[in-house]
């Protein structure tokens, strides 16, 4: 259901991290075929190069590795985002990471992995945007 004071208001530049599946991928189909322009970011390259929602979305999406745990890829897709649409209004930090075990079996790279992720990831998108 689709609620009118929850809208963005106009059309807004959008980059929406974990775009590969799940929430991220739901949401950058969501944003387009509302008429947002939208950065579809995933580590999982493959992932992302799934055919456009509808043909109405040509030169609104565009696609890019990024690996959350770098600086280096945030400010890089930062940067080309303003370049390809001259703004960055949202930053969606969807990307997640989750390795389902108890923590007694969890290896220092699962750990890292969940931080990284999870915390520093977010922190490195919101400094970036």
């Amino acid at each position: 259901m689709k609620h009118r004071d929850q809208d963005l208001p106009a059309q807004q530049t959008v980059l929406v991290t974990g775009a590969a599946s799940g929430i991220g991928a739901a949401l950058a189909e969501r944003l387009l075929l509302d008429g947002h322009n939208v950065v579809a970011c995933d580590i999982n390259e493959a992932g992302i190069e799934a055919p456009d929602p509808a043909s109405a979305t040509a030169g609104r999406l565009v696609r890019r590795r990024l690996d959350v745990r770098s600086r280096a890829d945030w400010d890089a897709a930062v940067e080309q985002t303003v370049a390809d649409f001259g703004s960055l209004d949202v930053c969606c930090n969807i990307a997640g990471y989750l390795k389902i075990t108890t923590i007694d079996e969890m290896t220092d790279a699962d750990i890292d992995n969940h931080i990284d992720v999870n915390v520093k990831g977010v922190m490195l998108g919101t400094q970036a945007a």
